[in-house]
């Protein structure tokens, strides 16, 4: 019998522009051109907190949501540095959200309420 990784439901994104954030221009600038795995997408998002201050940051249409250890680990190791000096991945099953007008999807992304009703499949 096959075991039912997580995994193979994944969507994948690349960065196709600087994400907007908190964090330095020239760090940001590292994700463009990194595939990422995601986990859903949300749209009309009430918002996201800040990587650095934790503010929330209102308004935000389509956000693409990602664990931030595979976002980390994608990125090359030199670019991963500045990340992990400043304590992330944070802990285990953090995540990070990209916002849509820096993202194209490479693999279908689920939204978040598929990906909730494939997690309620899987675990029965």
């Amino acid at each position: 019998m096959r075991t039912i990784e997580l995994e193979d439901y994944l969507g994948v994104i690349r960065v196709v522009s600087t994400p907007e954030g908190e964090a330095p221009e020239e760090v940001r600038e590292k994700w463009v051109g990194v595939e990422i795995p995601c986990l859903y997408y949300v749209e009309d998002t009430p918002g996201a907190t800040g990587v650095l201050t934790g503010r929330f940051v209102f308004d935000l249409e389509k956000v693409y949501v990602v664990l931030q250890e595979n976002a980390i680990s994608s990125l090359e190791v030199e670019a991963s540095k500045w990340w992990k000096q400043n304590g992330f991945p944070s802990e285990e099953g953090a995540m990070f959200s990209f916002c849509a007008n820096s993202i194209e999807e490479v693999k279908t992304v689920l939204s978040r309420r598929e990906f909730v009703s494939l997690l309620q499949s899987l675990s029965v």
